[in-house]
């Protein structure tokens, strides 16, 4: 399997596990918001849902849709639940940025997934909207508490199927402890918890570039 990383996590919305696969597509660090680099990770997310159902099906005995362009989406484009073999719905997502590919899946959904790249400093533009939101002053003084805040802010909103034209529905939550892996949101009155990982990707002739990535 070409995933750098792979496993089940939890989060606090969910009542089953969410299979998670990162990957590093090589040479994709510049160049991927081309139309073939577009194409390179779209492939590349649909291998990497292919190679999590593949394992899922060996731990559970249920079968998922094939490898390729079988997973459902709405008109949208947003992902749609796909039927598994005993008639129950997996729900689905993959994210990616500069090169990195993430792809996610888990039996209680809608299921919201949001991928950054390390090597890239948010926005001050990111950042004055992530205040807005109630994200604390402390966290985004810094570039990784700053990125974590975004990418739990899009999971969540990806979750819901809004995009960001829902940002202003949302509200980050205070958290005992900063330190706290998952962090509580929630959209038009509704609770969500969002899990952040980090993890490196290792590149053969490039530098290790790092993730963060989280799950809703």
């Amino acid at each position: 399997m070409p995933a750098s990383t792979t496993g089940p996590v939890h989060t606090a919305t969910a009542s089953a596990p969410v299979a998670v696969a990162l990957t590093r597509i090589p040479g994709l660090s510049s160049g991927w918001r081309s139309a073939a680099g577009a194409l390179r990770m779209h492939r590349a997310a649909r291998e990497l849902l292919g190679e999590l159902a593949e394992l899922l099906a060996k731990d559970t005995g249920v079968e998922l849709p094939p490898r390729g362009d079988a997973w459902p989406q709405h008109p949208s484009g947003a992902p749609a639940p796909a039927l598994a073999s005993d008639g129950q719905p997996w729900h689905w997502a993959v994210s990616h940025s500069r090169g990195l590919v993430a792809a996610a899946l888990c039996r209680s959904g809608p299921l919201g997934l949001d991928l950054e790249a390390t090597d890239r400093s948010p926005s001050q533009n990111i950042a004055e909207r992530l205040a807005q939101l109630g994200v604390p002053a402390a966290q985004l003084a810094t570039a990784d508490g700053c990125r974590q805040a975004w990418t739990r802010s899009e999971a969540v909103l990806k979750a819901t199927g809004t995009g960001l034209g829902g940002l202003s529905k949302l509200r980050h939550l205070a958290s005992p402890r900063t330190d706290d892996p998952v962090a509580r949101l929630e959209f038009e009155g509704r609770p969500f918890a969002a899990r952040t990982l980090h993890h490196t990707c290792e590149g053969e002739t490039s530098p290790a570039i790092g993730a963060c990535l989280t799950v809703a």
